[in-house]
């Protein structure tokens, strides 16, 4: 019996030294760790880096669209919007249809019942030969006669179309959830300072910029539409404010994903403001979010009262949506940059005859800033 002891100790020691002997034996394989993703760094007052236009024709590939980790927010259920058939004129005097809400909504679930209808998709194609090329973006109506606040960087393509047939430019204004409709509408107002600066990156895949002067106004053709008024220029844009986002985001910008946009609106907070000449809140910060995404740009900043305090505008970039800064300019600072540009409000440029307003600015503009553009095929 001892003997036997003694031979099974034996043989667990041999077993054992044999295993160690083994590992020790076996190369270690390395793991090199990922590289960090550098992000720009927090623009001091003194100088706005110039960060990625979210809506250019380039697409993120499936697999570097993930959604994880998005901080303090609240995502609403989407809601459908009837889309109405309209006439091609574009009438002088309308007034917005009543909705009729469900009573038990109220607070920011009252908000975004009431903004919903108000923000569109502005879904352009591009055709160069045999080559059609897509940009989404979104607006809001602040006028029920039409009028649809959105970026420069998407209302160009609807200048484009009124200044050439070759390449042939299209564009339709679309609600609803998925986006539907084949509404048509025209260019009223673009910057011609922001033109001047970036008009020559129409077909940039990767465009950058501060979102200084990004804005534009349309037109669109049809009846009395659903809006949600432009705030004034003294309305509280602080950081810590509680603000509704809205818009189209699309990560993937093709012909295909036309009949898959669907409106989304997020609960989150201003993060900080910051001005483009010193201190200020021309610019408007946001966290991650969905809406910092492609085809969320001209997509409204609302507040609880319903108004617009800015429209979303550039996205620093990132793998997931919750790792990159949505950055929006303010209604503040749109209504003074155009008063400064064209010596008069938005209030007093809309108060008149549309139709008149976009034929003097054509006039004035039209042909210099369409020149620009096509400058970009040459």
């Amino acid at each position: 019996m001892k003997e036997f002891l003694t031979t099974a100790v034996f043989k667990l020691v041999v077993t054992a030294t044999a295993v160690i002997q083994f590992f020790l034996a076996t190369p270690k394989q390395t793991v090199t760790p990922p590289s960090p993703i550098h992000l720009p760094q927090i623009a001091e007052v003194q100088q706005i880096p110039e960060v990625v236009l979210p809506d250019p024709f380039s697409v993120l590939s499936p697999e570097n669209f993930q959604v994880e980790n998005i901080p303090r927010e609240k995502f609403f259920p989407l809601i459908p919007k009837k889309v109405t058939s309209r006439q091609n004129s574009v009438p002088q005097v309308a007034t917005s249809k009543p909705q009729i809400l469900d009573p038990r909504l109220h607070g920011w679930d009252l908000t975004n019942a009431k903004i919903a209808p108000a923000v569109v998709n502005i879904f352009c194609t591009l055709q160069t030969g045999n080559i059609i090329r897509t940009s989404t973006g979104s607006g809001v109506v602040i006028d029920p006669r039409g009028v649809i606040l959105t970026n420069a960087h998407i209302a160009q393509y609807l200048l484009l179309a009124d200044t050439t047939t070759n390449p042939k430019t299209n564009c339709t204004i679309r609600s609803g959830n998925p986006a539907k409709g084949n509404l048509s509408a025209k260019l009223l107002y673009i910057s011609p300072a922001w033109m001047s600066e970036h008009g020559g990156d129409l077909l940039n895949p990767s465009p950058v910029g501060t979102g200084e002067y990004d804005y534009a106004l349309l037109l669109e053709t049809g009846n009395a539409h659903p809006f949600s008024p432009l705030a004034d220029e003294n309305e509280n844009t602080d950081s810590g404010e509680d603000t509704i986002l809205a818009g189209y985001p699309s990560p993937f910008t093709s012909l295909s994903s036309r009949d898959n946009l669907s409106f989304l609106s997020v609960l989150t907070q201003i993060e900080k403001t910051q001005g483009f000449r010193g201190n200020g809140n021309d610019l408007l910060y946001f966290g991650g979010s969905l809406l910092a995404e492609r085809g969320s740009s001209g997509g409204p900043v609302i507040n609880e009262d319903g108004k617009v305090l800015g429209i979303l505008v550039t996205a620093t970039p990132g793998i997931t949506v919750a790792s990159r800064e949505s950055r929006a300019i303010s209604a503040s600072y749109i209504q003074k940059d155009f008063r400064e540009e064209n010596g008069t409000s938005i209030q007093e440029f809309l108060s008149g005859d549309l139709n008149t307003a976009r034929a003097n600015f054509m006039n004035q503009y039209g042909n210099s800033l369409g020149a620009r553009l096509l400058q970009n095929f040459n």
